[in-house]
């Protein structure tokens, strides 16, 4: 049994390294990343225009930037669980699936603006990508409160990179006092994504985590035993910049 195991982790971290050098080396996954990056910054400011946003009273658009808020925390928080646990590195998304694997043993950041961070963070969400192009398919007839919510959750789904990037990176008493409010994700909220197993997936400001872990507990086993150990021969290498 525990040679079987052994070669199974063996041929895991085998067609983990393959996929991470087919998307170190393969062009169109970086012309991907861009594409979907610029996508994920310029559509909501598209469907912004669109939606018509003077139809909506201020108290309107609180309410939607509020709901857009716990939405993108949960959204993006569950597709980190899912990639978290998904170990098939073959096909074409595979080298994307290593790749996000690697900011659990790369979890220092390269050092960049905010803006840089938000762009280039963006990269891996296809799944907002294709949200926002169903929904610029769909815009006339939509109501324009539907229009407006995306837009706001895809600028707070991007947002929320730059708020798991402030966690890891940058330290200081207005760090703290935003990660105290919920700005931001709070430090110590987030250590124990790392320093436990299966947790705390959310990276917006951790709001929903605990239905996430809810969810996480009765339906997934964990990244420490899997996922983790394909991607920890990588863990001397550059930090990461998809996390």
């Amino acid at each position: 049994m525990v040679t079987r195991s052994m070669e199974s982790l063996g041929q895991k971290q085998t067609e983990f390294a393959a996929a991470i050098g087919r998307y170190e080396s393969g062009r169109g996954y970086a012309w991907l990343g861009h594409v979907v990056a610029s996508g994920n910054v310029l559509l909501p400011l598209f469907l912004l225009a669109l939606g018509n946003a003077a139809n909506i009273s201020w108290a309107g658009h609180v309410l939607l930037v509020f709901g857009a808020f716990f939405a993108a925390d949960f959204i993006n928080g569950f597709a980190h669980l899912l990639m978290d646990n998904q170990d098939r590195y073959q096909g074409v998304l595979g080298p994307i699936v290593a790749n996000f694997h690697l900011h659990h043993v790369r979890i220092k950041y390269t050092r960049r603006p905010l803006w840089a961070i938000y762009y280039l963070e963006s990269r891996s969400k296809i799944w907002l990508f294709v949200v926002q192009l169903i929904t610029l398919a769909l815009v006339t007839i939509l109501p324009t409160s539907a229009i407006l919510f995306v837009a706001y959750f895809a600028v707070l789904s991007c947002f929320a990179e730059v708020s798991h990037y402030v966690c890891h990176t940058l330290t200081g008493p207005w760090i703290d006092r935003f990660g105290r409010w919920r700005m931001i994700l709070p430090k110590s909220h987030h250590r124990w994504h790392h320093a436990r197993d299966n947790v705390n997936y959310a990276f917006l400001n951790g709001m929903s985590d605990p239905i996430l872990n809810a969810i996480a507990r009765r339906f997934f086993t964990g990244y420490k035993t899997r996922s983790d150990l394909h991607a920890a021969a990588h863990g001397g290498g550059p930090p990461t910049q998809s996390a």
